[in-house]
C-alpha cells in the first residue's frame, strides 16, 4: 500500500509536530519530491554543517553492535581530551574488527579493535622468525 503524498503529510503533521517548523516545511518538501529516501542524508549533513560552525571535530567510531549512548559519550569525552578539541563520533558498524573499538579522527586512528591486535601478533611473531611481513 502506497500512501499519497497528503497522507504523508498529515502523518508527518501528527509525529513531528514540536520540531521546528522550519525542519518539518523541509521533512514535507522531500516527502513531495520523492526523496524521503534522502532525508537522513539531509540530516546527517546539516548536522556536519553545525558542527562546523561550532568548531566541533566529527569522527567515526567502528564497532561490531552499536554503542549505548552513554558508551558513546565516554569515548566522546576520552577522545576530546586527545585531540584537545570537542569531538562528536559517529557509530558505524563493522563485524570485520571482530571486537573492540576503532576511532578514526582528524587523521588518527585509534585502533583497539581484535583484528588489528592479531595483526600485530602477527607481524611480531613473522618478526622474531626473520620474516619480513608485507600486507
Amino acid at each position: 500500500m502506497t500512501l499519497s503524498i497528503e497522507e504523508r503529510e498529515q502523518i508527518i503533521d501528527k509525529t513531528i509536530k514540536a520540531f521546528d517548523k522550519d525542519i518539518v516545511s523541509l521533512i514535507k518538501l522531500l516527502i513531495k519530491n520523492n526523496r524521503a529516501h534522502q532525508i537522513l542524508d539531509v540530516l546527517e549533513a546539516f548536522n556536519s554543517y553545525c558542527n562546523e560552525d561550532r568548531g566541533v571535530e566529527e569522527g567515526l567510531v567502528y564497532s561490531i553492535v552499536p554503542l549505548d549512548e552513554q558508551t558513546l559519550k565516554k569515548l566522546q569525552t576520552k577522545i576530546s581530551q586527545l585531540e584537545k578539541v570537542e569531538v562528536e563520533l559517529i557509530n558505524k558498524i563493522d563485524p570485520s574488527i571482530i571486537g573492540g573499538l576503532k576511532v578514526v579522527i582528524r587523521g588518527h586512528i585509534y585502533d583497539g579493535s581484535i583484528k588489528n591486535k592479531l595483526e600485530n601478533m602477527k607481524i611480531d611473531l613473522l618478526k622474531k622468525e626473520g620474516i619480513t611481513y608485507e600486507d
